[in-house]
């Protein structure tokens, strides 16, 4: 099996924290070569919606393969599942990729499944994703017009409240 040094996508390199590659022969003559990675959240937000993307692939042996793959699957991101992106792309001839696991139907999944032992949390230490978060809240009028006076720092303000407030507990 080929053992993947690196990744990058749209010339954009990938933190990677597990990676797979394999060929599905779906037994129709068809061969499909997929790349399922484990990545951070971050990286996941700025690929999920392409629908064909650049990959390149350093290998271990310092080969590099350049390939145009579809995003065919993503893990929605802010539920704390691990972000998971899985590319995959027809091709005519499996002998064209020596070293690659070819798997069908049949094949028991583990042998070709990403790590089950990491962690979101190790994750997010690395790249921690910010989402756009509504609040309404009923207060003294003279907390209201602080909080609009104090708009432009308003994120960081409540950000650093939510930490305090949850690191007493």
């Amino acid at each position: 099996m080929k053992e993947i040094k690196s990744v990058r996508i749209n010339g954009d390199p990938i933190h990677l924290f597990d990676c797979v590659m394999y060929i599905f022969d779906n037994e129709n003559g068809k061969y499909f070569l997929h790349l399922d990675l484990i990545v951070t959240e971050v990286e996941m937000l700025k690929y999920r919606f392409n629908q064909e993307v650049r990959v390149s692939i350093k290998y271990n042996n310092g080969k590099e393969q350049n390939l145009t793959m579809l995003v065919q699957g993503t893990t929605e991101i802010g539920n704390a599942e691990i972000p998971i992106l899985e590319l995959c792309v027809d091709i005519d001839n499996p002998e064209d990729f020596q070293g690659i696991k070819i798997v069908n139907w049949e094949t028991p999944i583990e042998e070709f499944s990403l790590r089950n032992d990491i962690l979101i949390e190790e994750i997010r230490k690395i790249d921690m994703p910010n989402k756009n978060v509504e609040i309404q809240a009923t207060l003294p009028i003279d907390l209201q017009e602080w909080v609009y006076s104090n708009s432009e720092n308003i994120s960081e303000i409540l950000k650093e409240a939510l930490i305090d407030y949850i690191n007493k507990k």
